[in-house]
């Protein structure tokens, strides 16, 4: 499909043919690479709801055809490029291998962490968050914590790449969010899965 693309709060457009699986970051590089804006990273295309005065900034591995596809048809809905200063907000250096990083977004759903296009690092039922009380060299900050698993290492066929995830964040701030995050989910999840455990407990206290 062709889709216009306005470029900040003006009525200046650009239109793209997308495919289905054309994601916001491919475009925005699409955007970079004609010049039409100066560096990808900066830059996030906004999805504006204007029936009830809405918006969001779209994830770089969202589809934008299928965010187009859950319009209304017939409503006056648009895709505008914005500079974005929270852009990074959800993003985290992930250890991939030994010594190896790449940033990556990530979120949380389901009971699980994501990073970017759906890989699944780890479910809350087994793992849980932990501070790191050392840094290394190979870290690319100081900011780091680490997502391990609560079975015993044994249980691991690749217990290298599997038992155990380190995550880096920018600035201390952002490392203490994720991880006040985390623990809530953690909470959260365990509360429903184990209901009665959780009513013992405040019964007792």
């Amino acid at each position: 499909i062709t889709t216009q693309f306005f470029i900040e709060e003006s009525k200046e457009y650009k239109s793209i043919t997308l495919t289905s699986e054309m994601t916001a970051l491919e475009v925005m590089n699409i955007f970079r690479s004609d010049n039409t804006i100066s560096d990808a990273g900066a830059w996030t295309i906004f999805e504006v709801v204007e029936e009830y005065n809405l918006e969001r900034p779209l994830r770089d591995w969202e589809s934008v055809a299928w965010v187009i596809g859950t319009w209304e048809l017939g409503k006056k809905n648009s895709l505008i490029l914005r500079k974005y200063a929270h852009r990074n907000a959800l993003t985290l250096a992930v250890n991939i291998k030994k010594n190896k990083w790449q940033k990556r977004f990530v979120q949380i759903k389901d009971g699980s962490l994501y990073h970017s296009k759906d890989y699944k690092v780890f479910c809350f039922f087994i793992f849980d968050v932990y501070v790191c009380m050392k840094t290394f060299k190979t870290f690319p900050t100081n900011f780091v914590f680490a997502i391990k698993s609560q079975d015993k290492i044994t249980m691991f066929e690749n217990p290298e790449n599997d038992y155990m995830h380190y995550l880096c964040a920018d600035h201390l701030e952002k490392m203490n969010e994720w991880i006040i995050a985390i623990r809530m989910v953690k909470v959260s999840y365990n509360f429903f899965n184990f209901f009665e455990k959780f009513i013992n407990y405040l019964i007792m206290t």
